[in-house]
């Protein structure tokens, strides 16, 4: 869109297309992980409303092809950029849950071996 070569145009075209193909399974995956069963279809369409309105703003609007491309192009590098800091937050939270599992493993083992302790003890003053 920034060059007037057709060769230029198509090959924007296309990595449009290849990044717009790797979105869609990539945030179908991310959401089916993220958002519970329950409310995913409440906020899947919650989600729709201010998505149309934009739609129709833009519609409306008299903006050049130049303009809507840059707009795309940079609404889904901002969109790339929060999934990365998503996928960034997800991992520190899965590595807090597994630490967490960890000491609460620990613990219970500890327990474990402390009550087997406690009862040989107690067999032993028995005795």
């Amino acid at each position: 869109v920034f060059s007037s070569s057709e060769h230029h145009a198509y090959m924007a075209f296309l990595l449009f297309e290849i990044c717009v193909g790797m979105y869609f399974p990539a945030m179908g995956t991310m959401k089916s992980s993220i958002v519970p069963e329950s409310s995913r279809a409440a906020l899947y369409n919650l989600f729709r409303v201010p998505l149309n309105f934009i739609v129709v703003g833009v519609l409306l609007s008299d903006m050049s092809t130049t303009v809507a491309f840059s707009w795309s192009s940079s609404l889904l590098l901002f969109g790339t950029i929060l999934q990365f800091v998503l996928i960034k937050r997800l991992e520190l939270k899965r590595e807090d849950k597994e630490s967490d599992l960890m000491t609460i493993r620990e613990s219970s083992l500890d327990d474990l071996l402390g009550k087997s302790r406690d009862n040989e003890n107690k067999d032993l003053d028995d005795e």
